[in-house]
C-alpha cells in the first residue's frame, strides 16, 4: 500500500486505464493480475484541468517551432562540414 501520486490516465499500463475508466472518486478498482501480483487501486482524487486557450501557449508553441528550426539548421550545418572535411589518421 501506499500513495502513488498523481497520474495521467494515459501514462499507465492499458490494463489499469481500463480498471479507472469510468469509476469515480473514493472507488476501488477491482482485484488486478499485474504478472509480478495482484493490485487493488483506490481513486482518493480525481484532477481535472481545463484546456489552456491559445494565448496561454502561443509563446511556448513559438518557442518549440523555432528550436526545431534551429535544430534543423544544425543539423544540416553539421552533415556539411562531415562531408567536405578529409581527414587522414596516421599511425
Amino acid at each position: 500500500g501506499g500513495d502513488l501520486g498523481l497520474f495521467k490516465l494515459s501514462e499507465m499500463a492499458p490494463q489499469i486505464q481500463q480498471a479507472i475508466e469510468g469509476r469515480s472518486e473514493g472507488d476501488f478498482t477491482p482485484i488486478l493480475d499485474t504478472g509480478p501480483g495482484f493490485q487493488i487501486f483506490y481513486l482518493e482524487e480525481i484532477v481535472t484541468t481545463p484546456p489552456k486557450s491559445l494565448e496561454e501557449v502561443s509563446a511556448e508553441i513559438q518557442n518549440r517551432l523555432y528550436q526545431q528550426l534551429v535544430n534543423a539548421g544544425f543539423a544540416a550545418w553539421l552533415k556539411d562540414l562531415r562531408e567536405g572535411s578529409h581527414i587522414k589518421v596516421i599511425q
